[in-house]
């Protein structure tokens, strides 16, 4: 079963986080008073978190102190500036912590981390610094990232990789040959299968257009604004985990 870790001073409100998690998601729940004793829990050798919930009263100035996994942080001070989001990678979001929780948005953060865990992401853009810049924002929320280059290396990862689920791609790449190659990914995988985010240029202004029309999902304007980039692939990840769930639910009525 997997397992939350969840920091907050206050005992009794963090058994009764605890107990609303498992109750809705099946999860179980390890409660840690402070940053340290959370970090000795983390490295006590048993099966690590698969997210953490922090109060930020507990860690005031580092609000993602373990290191590499998905963090909700609950807090009054939202930060809003790239600059901040970005110095805390592995922040999945900030939940507002004036009169309480907010239970049923921390609950589907957390369904959203344990869906990602199924599947992979993959990064298509011939710029390496773009790459790289994904990855990161990415790879530090849990999620398992793979990297293409150049149009044949799409389609090889596509066909390859079964599990990937979503394609992150450079939209010039998919504008040469005329919008060749998203049309073909889009023939192969429908967009219940796939979610394909584009990457555009703004100055061109017949690209999101014509990359929305043969099959993106969603466009994103370069050069990546990271509070944006952090929105879109929220939404297209929860419209991803929307799609399975229709799908299991008209499977199961079927039977």
């Amino acid at each position: 079963m997997p397992n939350i870790l969840i920091i907050e001073s206050d005992p009794l409100l963090a058994e009764s986080v605890a107990g609303h998690l498992h109750a809705h998601l099946k999860v179980s729940a390890r409660i840690a008073q402070g940053v340290e004793s959370a970090q000795k829990k983390v490295s006590d050798g048993s099966r690590p978190p698969v997210a953490v919930i922090l109060n930020h009263w507990a860690s005031p100035e580092d609000y993602a102190p373990l290191a590499g996994i998905p963090t909700i942080v609950v807090t009054n001070g939202v930060p809003v500036s790239a600059k901040q989001i970005a110095a805390f990678p592995n922040v999945l979001d900030y939940v507002p912590g004036a009169g309480g929780y907010h239970l049923d948005y921390i609950l589907q953060l957390i369904k959203r981390v344990l869906f990602a865990r199924n599947f992979k992401i993959l990064l298509a853009d011939p710029e390496k610094v773009n790459r790289t810049l994904m990855r990161r924002l990415l790879s530090h929320k849990g999620h398992f990232v793979t990297e293409a280059r150049n149009e044949k290396e799409v389609r090889r990862d596509l066909q390859q990789h079964p599990d990937i689920r979503m394609l992150i791609i450079d939209g010039q790449m998919c504008a040469d040959q005329n919008f060749a190659l998203i049309r073909s990914i889009r023939n192969d995988f429908k967009k219940e299968c796939l979610s394909v985010l584009a990457l555009c240029e703004p100055q061109i202004e017949y690209q999101r257009l014509m990359l929305l029309r043969h099959g993106a999902s969603d466009c994103i304007e370069k050069p990546i604004r990271i509070e944006e980039f952090q929105v879109r692939f929220m939404l297209n990840l929860e419209l991803m985990e929307t799609f399975f769930e229709l799908t299991r639910s008209a499977r199961g009525a079927k039977k």
